[in-house]
């Protein structure tokens, strides 16, 4: 978890970002996971964000709530968000095996 005084990186219009519930701990379980993978910024693209960021709350706009979120969020450059299960779809050909999961 990164110090709440760290300053947060600017939003970049070519990354996806990843919205997780910093407070969870399968989130967070899961976050680790794919990072221990090699899925990153750097290498996917793809960013991981607090919902409790700011940066996440900018992101989301009219769909951020106040309390913990409901679901993980996937915003992908063009602005289209995907939630819950299908957040998880754009990270499938980054993972050993993922091409031929989504091919079920």
């Amino acid at each position: 978890m990164e110090p709440k005084d760290q300053k947060e990186k600017p939003l970049s219009l070519e990354a996806c970002l990843l919205i997780y519930d910093e407070e969870c701990r399968l989130c967070m379980s899961v976050k680790h996971d794919l990072e221990r993978r090699g899925i990153s910024q750097t290498r996917t693209g793809i960013r991981f964000v607090a919902y409790q960021s700011e940066a996440a709350r900018t992101a989301l706009g009219q769909r951020y709530r106040l309390g913990r979120p409901e679901t993980v969020f996937f915003i992908q450059p063009s602005g289209k968000i995907l939630q819950g299960l299908d957040a998880f779809s754009p990270l499938l050909p980054h993972l050993p095996g993922g091409t031929l999961m989504q091919w079920g």
